[in-house]
């Protein structure tokens, strides 16, 4: 497994790479459908629909991470109706 430096956290401290199949592998999981895109970069990107995010913070409140839920809330209060968000 490759590992990437912790910043502010010395070189002895590493974190595993994550990949975006990583991530989409956590979402699946959590009943979350996502989406893998390209980015303008060139890089990888994950598109979450409404639908998605409303989702994820219903999935985020069941496994008690509230202040998540709750970012997710004003997240979704905030943005278009209809849109995408990455």
């Amino acid at each position: 497994m490759n590992h990437t430096a912790v910043p502010d956290e010395g070189p002895e401290q590493t974190a595993p790479d994550i990949t975006p199949a990583d991530i989409r592998g956590v979402l699946a999981g959590l009943g979350v459908d996502s989406r893998l895109t390209t980015g303008a970069d060139g890089r990888p990107d994950i598109r979450l629909d409404r639908s998605s995010l409303e989702q994820l913070r219903d999935a985020a409140s069941a496994h008690g991470a509230f202040t998540i839920a709750g970012a997710l809330e004003i997240a979704l209060a905030e943005g278009p109706d209809n849109g995408e968000a990455s």
